[in-house]
């Protein structure tokens, strides 16, 4: 338990090296895309000046007008490339302290108003979790099955860069009571016994050691990723 409190980075296995791929090949097609995206509006407005300046006295697109309008290319790129994610997606780590569901729709239409067909209704999980410095940060990733007793009150979870799904630690792990007289079972008890993957979402009843049966990358294994094993070699070496 020592070990466990005195960590403070566990990281990926190296046998999630395509996690780490996938992580990085969706940045650089952020940042690619973006540069692109100046480029063009550069190119563009280039191209406008040469075809409309006037000789002399002086050019029809002074330096602050061209300033301008790469400022507001530089804006709307951030935002059409998601690269206000580089900045949301960052490493989190704490205790859940509250879990719930929100509605979301993927456009403007009125759903009581309009037909269904219109909108696209979805259901995402809500977290609120607690730093160990103290401090709340606010999670929200789409729902997906078995999440109702994977991210539940007093579960401590750690969110890695570029990946929307925590990874729990099963040491410090909470689960809402059983209510008597219930009669079967949780359809939901199986999948949330499963490892989850980090990529897309999926609870897999499946071994770590099986890709995805989703989208096919790896599985995290929650044990290996918690457990303090490159401080133990550490250790062991500077004690020979």
């Amino acid at each position: 338990m020592r070990r466990r409190e005195a960590m403070n980075h566990p990281r990926l296995s190296r046998r999630n090296r395509d996690l780490k791929i996938y992580v990085l090949r969706r940045v650089l097609l952020q940042l690619l895309g973006y540069g692109a995206w100046l480029a063009v509006f550069w190119f563009g407005a280039m191209s406008y000046n040469d075809a409309h300046q006037t000789y002399p006295p002086h050019r029809r697109m002074v330096g602050w007008r061209l300033a301008v309008l790469m400022l507001a290319a530089a804006v709307t790129g951030f935002f059409l490339f998601r690269l206000w994610r580089l900045i949301s997606l960052r490493r989190m780590e704490g205790t859940v302290i509250d879990a719930r569901l929100s509605r979301g729709y993927t456009s403007s239409s009125d759903p009581g108003a309009g037909n269904p067909v219109d909108y696209d209704f979805r259901l995402y999980t809500y977290l609120v979790i607690q730093t160990p410095k103290g401090k709340r940060r606010r999670l929200r990733f789409e729902q997906k099955p078995g999440f109702y007793l994977y991210y539940y009150p007093g579960t401590y979870v750690c969110r890695l860069f570029g990946f929307p799904y925590p990874i729990r630690d099963p040491a410090r792990s909470a689960a809402p009571e059983k209510k008597e007289g219930r009669i079967g079972q949780d359809p939901h008890d199986d999948l949330s016994a499963g490892h989850l993957c980090i990529a897309c979402g999926y609870l897999n009843n499946r071994s770590a050691e099986e890709p995805c049966g989703r989208c096919g990358h790896s599985l995290v294994d929650a044990e290996a990723f918690w457990n303090d094993e490159s401080d133990a070699e550490t250790r062991g070496k500077d004690t020979v």
